[in-house]
Protein backbone atom coordinates (compact mmCIF):
# COMPACT_ATOMS: atom_id res chain seq x y z
CA UNK A 1 0.00 0.00 0.00
CA UNK A 2 2.91 2.49 0.90
CA UNK A 3 4.06 2.16 -2.93
CA UNK A 4 0.85 3.29 -4.45
CA UNK A 5 0.40 6.46 -2.40
CA UNK A 6 4.35 6.86 -3.00
CA UNK A 7 3.48 6.39 -6.54
CA UNK A 8 1.05 8.48 -6.99
CA UNK A 9 2.37 11.26 -4.50
CA UNK A 10 5.15 11.77 -7.51
CA UNK A 11 2.77 11.21 -10.26
CA UNK A 12 -0.25 13.80 -9.42
CA UNK A 13 1.64 16.25 -6.06
CA UNK A 14 4.57 18.25 -8.21
CA UNK A 15 2.27 19.36 -11.35
CA UNK A 16 -0.93 20.55 -9.17
CA UNK A 17 1.23 22.25 -6.24
CA UNK A 18 3.71 22.87 -8.43
CA UNK A 19 1.03 25.30 -10.36
CA UNK A 20 -0.43 26.13 -7.46
CA UNK A 21 2.83 28.35 -6.37
CA UNK A 22 3.20 29.65 -10.04
CA UNK A 23 0.07 31.22 -10.09
CA UNK A 24 1.05 32.58 -6.57
CA UNK A 25 3.81 34.13 -7.66
CA UNK A 26 3.34 35.30 -11.01
CA UNK A 27 1.22 38.46 -9.69
CA UNK A 28 3.67 39.02 -7.52
CA UNK A 29 6.36 39.16 -10.00
CA UNK A 30 3.90 41.34 -11.96
CA UNK A 31 2.09 43.61 -9.84
CA UNK A 32 -0.17 44.65 -12.49
CA UNK A 33 -1.86 41.33 -12.29
CA UNK A 34 -2.28 41.91 -8.33
CA UNK A 35 -6.18 42.77 -8.37
CA UNK A 36 -9.06 41.67 -6.51
CA UNK A 37 -9.41 38.45 -7.78
CA UNK A 38 -5.90 37.85 -7.56
CA UNK A 39 -6.24 38.63 -3.59
CA UNK A 40 -9.40 36.30 -3.29
CA UNK A 41 -7.49 33.29 -5.03
CA UNK A 42 -5.13 33.94 -2.24
CA UNK A 43 -7.51 33.87 0.73
CA UNK A 44 -8.44 30.42 -1.35
CA UNK A 45 -5.58 28.61 -0.71
CA UNK A 46 -6.21 26.68 2.05
CA UNK A 47 -9.41 24.81 -0.04
CA UNK A 48 -6.68 23.75 -2.64
CA UNK A 49 -3.49 22.96 -0.73
CA UNK A 50 -6.15 20.60 1.32
CA UNK A 51 -7.24 19.46 -1.68
CA UNK A 52 -10.85 20.39 -0.82
CA UNK A 53 -11.92 22.16 -3.82
CA UNK A 54 -14.83 20.30 -4.64
CA UNK A 55 -15.65 20.92 -0.91
CA UNK A 56 -15.46 24.53 -1.32
CA UNK A 57 -17.39 24.17 -5.04
CA UNK A 58 -20.16 23.02 -2.89
CA UNK A 59 -19.92 25.21 -0.06
CA UNK A 60 -19.94 28.21 -2.00
CA UNK A 61 -22.49 27.25 -4.91
CA UNK A 62 -21.27 25.53 -8.28
CA UNK A 63 -22.29 28.66 -10.14
CA UNK A 64 -19.94 31.21 -7.62
CA UNK A 65 -16.77 31.81 -9.58
CA UNK A 66 -15.08 30.86 -6.11
CA UNK A 67 -12.01 29.06 -7.66
CA UNK A 68 -11.45 31.35 -10.52
CA UNK A 69 -9.05 34.80 -10.62
CA UNK A 70 -8.97 37.41 -12.99
CA UNK A 71 -7.43 35.62 -16.52
CA UNK A 72 -7.24 31.87 -14.67
CA UNK A 73 -9.84 29.77 -13.41
CA UNK A 74 -9.34 26.51 -10.87
CA UNK A 75 -12.83 24.96 -11.09
CA UNK A 76 -11.83 22.12 -12.54
CA UNK A 77 -9.78 20.41 -9.79
CA UNK A 78 -12.97 19.92 -7.53
CA UNK A 79 -12.83 16.56 -10.00
CA UNK A 80 -9.02 15.77 -8.61
CA UNK A 81 -9.92 16.53 -5.05
CA UNK A 82 -12.61 13.96 -5.03
CA UNK A 83 -9.86 11.50 -6.59
CA UNK A 84 -7.39 12.09 -3.84
CA UNK A 85 -10.18 11.41 -0.83
CA UNK A 86 -10.88 8.09 -2.64
CA UNK A 87 -7.17 7.32 -2.57
CA UNK A 88 -7.31 7.92 1.38
CA UNK A 89 -10.14 5.75 1.72
CA UNK A 90 -10.03 2.96 -0.70
CA UNK A 91 -6.76 1.21 -0.30
CA UNK A 92 -7.44 0.79 3.76
CA UNK A 93 -10.90 -0.33 2.62
CA UNK A 94 -8.91 -3.50 0.64
CA UNK A 95 -6.61 -3.69 3.47
CA UNK A 96 -9.16 -4.37 6.70
CA UNK A 97 -12.03 -5.70 4.31
CA UNK A 98 -10.51 -7.91 2.17
CA UNK A 99 -11.14 -8.45 -1.47
CA UNK A 100 -14.47 -10.27 -0.90
CA UNK A 101 -15.99 -7.52 0.26
CA UNK A 102 -15.78 -4.86 -2.42
CA UNK A 103 -18.30 -5.84 -4.42
CA UNK A 104 -20.84 -4.66 -1.68
CA UNK A 105 -18.82 -1.45 -0.85
CA UNK A 106 -19.09 -0.74 -4.31
CA UNK A 107 -22.81 -1.47 -4.80
CA UNK A 108 -23.04 0.58 -1.42
CA UNK A 109 -21.04 3.33 -2.69
CA UNK A 110 -23.43 3.73 -5.85
CA UNK A 111 -26.64 3.70 -4.28
CA UNK A 112 -25.25 6.55 -1.67
CA UNK A 113 -23.95 8.17 -4.73
CA UNK A 114 -26.93 7.91 -6.61
CA UNK A 115 -28.98 9.41 -3.73
CA UNK A 116 -26.91 12.26 -2.97
CA UNK A 117 -27.26 13.00 -6.80
CA UNK A 118 -31.03 13.05 -7.22
CA UNK A 119 -31.12 15.07 -4.27
CA UNK A 120 -33.83 11.85 -2.20
CA UNK A 121 -31.75 12.45 0.84
CA UNK A 122 -31.52 15.65 2.43
CA UNK A 123 -27.27 16.49 3.68
CA UNK A 124 -25.32 19.16 3.87
CA UNK A 125 -23.46 20.10 0.48
CA UNK A 126 -20.20 20.30 2.36
CA UNK A 127 -20.36 16.47 3.39
CA UNK A 128 -22.03 15.27 0.11
CA UNK A 129 -18.66 17.11 -2.16
CA UNK A 130 -16.79 13.73 -2.31
CA UNK A 131 -19.43 10.62 -1.51
CA UNK A 132 -22.10 11.78 -4.30
CA UNK A 133 -18.45 11.32 -6.73
CA UNK A 134 -17.61 7.93 -5.84
CA UNK A 135 -19.53 5.78 -7.92
CA UNK A 136 -17.19 5.56 -11.44
CA UNK A 137 -14.14 5.90 -9.18
CA UNK A 138 -15.76 2.59 -6.96
CA UNK A 139 -16.68 0.51 -10.40
CA UNK A 140 -13.13 1.53 -11.91
CA UNK A 141 -11.72 -0.18 -9.08
CA UNK A 142 -13.72 -3.13 -8.37
CA UNK A 143 -13.66 -3.65 -12.52
CA UNK A 144 -9.64 -3.74 -11.78
CA UNK A 145 -10.12 -6.85 -8.67
CA UNK A 146 -12.30 -8.70 -10.77
CA UNK A 147 -11.90 -8.67 -14.26
CA UNK A 148 -13.78 -11.45 -15.28
CA UNK A 149 -17.13 -10.09 -14.01
CA UNK A 150 -17.05 -7.15 -16.17
CA UNK A 151 -16.73 -9.28 -19.31
CA UNK A 152 -18.91 -7.98 -22.66
CA UNK A 153 -21.83 -10.09 -21.76
CA UNK A 154 -22.33 -7.74 -18.41
CA UNK A 155 -21.17 -4.76 -20.98
CA UNK A 156 -24.08 -5.25 -23.37
CA UNK A 157 -26.25 -6.21 -20.30
CA UNK A 158 -25.31 -2.62 -19.14
CA UNK A 159 -25.87 -0.80 -22.50
CA UNK A 160 -29.27 -2.62 -22.87
CA UNK A 161 -30.15 -1.35 -19.62
CA UNK A 162 -28.62 2.21 -20.12
CA UNK A 163 -30.93 2.27 -23.45
CA UNK A 164 -34.09 1.30 -21.31
CA UNK A 165 -34.08 3.93 -19.13
CA UNK A 166 -33.05 6.61 -21.80
CA UNK A 167 -35.55 5.45 -23.67
CA UNK A 168 -38.30 5.82 -20.28
CA UNK A 169 -36.94 8.60 -18.54
CA UNK A 170 -35.71 10.94 -21.09
CA UNK A 171 -32.09 12.54 -21.15
CA UNK A 172 -32.52 15.71 -20.07
CA UNK A 173 -34.39 14.09 -16.96
CA UNK A 174 -34.30 14.99 -13.68
CA UNK A 175 -33.24 11.09 -12.78
CA UNK A 176 -30.89 11.17 -15.30
CA UNK A 177 -28.10 10.95 -12.35
CA UNK A 178 -29.31 7.17 -12.31
CA UNK A 179 -27.22 7.18 -15.65
CA UNK A 180 -23.84 7.67 -14.36
CA UNK A 181 -23.13 4.58 -12.70
CA UNK A 182 -24.01 2.80 -15.73
CA UNK A 183 -21.80 4.70 -18.06
CA UNK A 184 -19.37 3.85 -15.69
CA UNK A 185 -20.15 0.19 -15.62
CA UNK A 186 -19.50 0.74 -19.49
CA UNK A 187 -16.62 2.22 -19.51
CA UNK A 188 -15.02 -0.15 -16.72
CA UNK A 189 -15.90 -2.94 -19.31
CA UNK A 190 -14.66 -1.39 -22.07
CA UNK A 191 -11.14 -0.71 -19.91
CA UNK A 192 -11.22 -4.29 -18.94
CA UNK A 193 -11.64 -5.28 -22.64
CA UNK A 194 -8.86 -3.59 -23.89
CA UNK A 195 -6.16 -4.70 -21.17
CA UNK A 196 -6.73 -8.34 -22.96
CA UNK A 197 -4.63 -9.47 -25.59
CA UNK A 198 -6.99 -11.02 -27.70
CA UNK A 199 -8.81 -7.36 -27.68
CA UNK A 200 -10.02 -5.81 -31.11
CA UNK A 201 -9.58 -2.01 -30.08
CA UNK A 202 -5.49 -3.11 -29.13
CA UNK A 203 -4.15 -1.81 -32.48
CA UNK A 204 -5.83 0.95 -33.33
CA UNK A 205 -5.40 2.45 -29.32
CA UNK A 206 -1.86 2.09 -29.94
CA UNK A 207 -1.72 4.78 -32.62
CA UNK A 208 1.12 6.82 -31.43
CA UNK A 209 -0.73 9.52 -31.18
CA UNK A 210 -3.34 8.15 -28.79
CA UNK A 211 -0.01 6.80 -26.89
CA UNK A 212 0.80 10.60 -26.55
CA UNK A 213 -2.53 12.24 -25.40
CA UNK A 214 -2.37 9.14 -22.34
CA UNK A 215 1.49 10.18 -21.48
CA UNK A 216 0.75 13.82 -21.36
CA UNK A 217 -3.07 13.97 -19.96
CA UNK A 218 -2.35 14.73 -16.52
CA UNK A 219 -0.74 18.27 -17.58
CA UNK A 220 -3.33 18.59 -20.05
CA UNK A 221 -6.15 18.06 -17.43
CA UNK A 222 -4.38 20.91 -14.89
CA UNK A 223 -3.53 23.13 -17.60
CA UNK A 224 -6.65 22.82 -20.04
CA UNK A 225 -8.94 24.78 -17.60
CA UNK A 226 -6.99 27.53 -16.51
CA UNK A 227 -7.34 29.36 -19.80
CA UNK A 228 -11.25 29.67 -20.02
CA UNK A 229 -11.64 32.93 -18.59
CA UNK A 230 -9.28 34.27 -21.05
CA UNK A 231 -11.20 32.65 -24.20
CA UNK A 232 -14.79 33.46 -22.70
CA UNK A 233 -14.08 36.91 -22.80
CA UNK A 234 -12.59 36.94 -25.96
CA UNK A 235 -15.10 38.86 -28.87
CA UNK A 236 -15.19 36.41 -31.62
CA UNK A 237 -17.18 38.84 -33.78
CA UNK A 238 -14.06 41.31 -33.82
CA UNK A 239 -11.97 38.55 -35.60
CA UNK A 240 -11.63 39.36 -39.22
CA UNK A 241 -14.15 36.83 -41.10
CA UNK A 242 -16.81 37.17 -38.34
CA UNK A 243 -17.51 34.48 -35.75
CA UNK A 244 -16.78 31.37 -37.29
CA UNK A 245 -13.33 32.59 -37.90
CA UNK A 246 -13.19 33.59 -34.34
CA UNK A 247 -14.52 30.54 -33.26
CA UNK A 248 -11.78 28.49 -34.80
CA UNK A 249 -8.93 30.58 -33.06
CA UNK A 250 -10.46 30.17 -29.80
CA UNK A 251 -11.15 26.83 -30.37
CA UNK A 252 -7.41 25.89 -32.05
CA UNK A 253 -6.23 27.73 -29.16
CA UNK A 254 -7.53 25.29 -26.72
CA UNK A 255 -6.41 22.26 -28.42
CA UNK A 256 -2.67 23.23 -28.89
CA UNK A 257 -1.48 25.20 -26.10
CA UNK A 258 -2.56 23.25 -23.25
CA UNK A 259 -0.90 20.08 -25.07
CA UNK A 260 1.82 21.82 -26.15
CA UNK A 261 2.83 23.05 -22.00
CA UNK A 262 1.83 20.01 -20.86
CA UNK A 263 4.13 18.64 -23.01
CA UNK A 264 7.08 20.66 -21.67
CA UNK A 265 6.00 20.48 -18.39
CA UNK A 266 5.93 16.73 -18.54
CA UNK A 267 9.55 16.88 -20.26
CA UNK A 268 11.49 19.56 -17.84
CA UNK A 269 9.29 19.39 -14.89
CA UNK A 270 8.00 16.32 -14.14
CA UNK A 271 10.04 13.72 -15.81
CA UNK A 272 12.40 13.60 -12.98
CA UNK A 273 9.61 12.99 -9.93
CA UNK A 274 8.70 10.05 -12.12
CA UNK A 275 11.66 8.67 -12.96
CA UNK A 276 12.01 8.13 -8.41
CA UNK A 277 9.30 5.43 -9.01
CA UNK A 278 11.08 2.93 -10.50
CA UNK A 279 13.08 3.24 -7.63
CA UNK A 280 10.84 1.95 -5.56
Amino acid sequence: MSRFYFRRVLRIFPLYFGVLIILLLIPILIPVLRDADYERFVQMQPWFWLHAANIAREFYGVTNPVLEFGRFELTHFWSLSVEEHFYLFWPLLLYFLGRRSILLVTLILVVISTVLKLGLVEISPVLAATPKYLAGLAIGSAAAIYPLLFGRRFLWLCILVLFMMVIWLGVTSEYSYIFSPLISAICACFCVDVTSKKSIYNRPLSNPLLIMFGKYSYGIYVYHYLFAPMLRSVPLHSFPGGYAIGAIVCVTFYLTVPLAIAIASYRWFEAPFLALKDGR
